[in-house]
């Protein structure tokens, strides 16, 4: 039954790992399309129309390396696959097998009262052929938890790193822009001072997105949200991460359940 239950919440888990890691990919995919004109404004030789770790410089405000938007937006694809694939086995051995859950029968007994009436009683109990079914499906699984563990392990890491440096490259473009906002602006003095210490991100971004102006012949075309964007990707990137880490905890958790089938 322990097994059955993490395998349950194992099938809920990767699917929210699934959808979490879907949206990432894809509002970074709407930020980085929506900018990666106006903002490369590099040499020739390089590409760096990212709206990640963008930075201001005296003439433009100049996105950073395209490698970082393609890493935001294709970095979490290995985590999704690996998703996708534990969500149909777990999903499968839950939803249609129903492996691990053990099986109940019905037992019927019929009493005769002083009225001669019959009266019938049905009670469950449980089915001996299903637990031994269910105890010979565990130990036929309990080789896959430790290599289940172990990818879990590399995931977990990869998809912490990941979401590490979508933090890092939104935070970078946020604090440069703020510089970039004050040219814009002319702010003085106090303005200054607010711009840099007391706007949110969320604000200094929607200054960017009415504010920022086309370079030459590039054009963005209609406006969007780019705060909720990439704050989407963000919050969905640190549910997968957690996830993972539950992910990994209940694989542990199984892995050591059944060290003594695999001696």
């Amino acid at each position: 039954m322990i097994q059955y239950l993490s395998e349950r919440w194992l099938t809920t888990i990767y699917g929210l790992i699934m959808v979490c890691g879907t949206i990432c990919s894809a509002a970074c995919a709407v930020a980085w399309n929506h900018w990666k004109f106006v903002l490369d404004t590099c040499t020739i030789d390089v590409t760096c129309g990212c709206i990640l770790n963008a930075r201001s410089t005296y003439r433009y405000f100049t996105g950073g390396h395209v490698s970082h938007c393609h890493w935001a937006v294709y970095g979490l694809l290995p985590a999704i696959a690996v998703a996708l694939v534990f969500f149909l086995y777990h999903g499968y051995r839950v939803c249609i097998n129903n492996k691990g859950k053990p099986l109940e029968s019905y037992e019927e007994t019929v009493v005769t009262s002083r009225s001669r009436e019959h009266i019938s009683m049905v009670t469950r109990v449980p089915d001996k052929s299903g637990l031994d079914r269910g105890q010979n499906d565990e130990e036929a699984l309990h080789l896959c938890w430790p290599p289940a563990a172990a990818i879990c392990t590399l995931v977990f890491l990869h998809t912490l790193v990941y979401a590490s440096m979508l933090t890092a490259g939104y935070y970078k473009s946020c604090y440069e822009y703020r510089s970039e906002l004050v040219k814009i602006l002319g702010a003085a003095g106090n303005q200054v001072a607010v711009i840099q210490s007391r706007l949110s991100c969320t604000s200094i971004f929607d200054f960017m997105d009415y504010l920022q102006p086309d370079v030459r012949d590039r054009h963005r075309g209609d406006f969007i949200n780019t705060a909720a964007a990439l704050q989407s990707a963000l919050v969905t990137s640190w549910i997968s991460v957690f996830a993972w880490l539950l992910a990994l905890y209940l694989n542990v958790g199984q892995a050591r359940r059944t060290r003594a089938l695999r001696q």
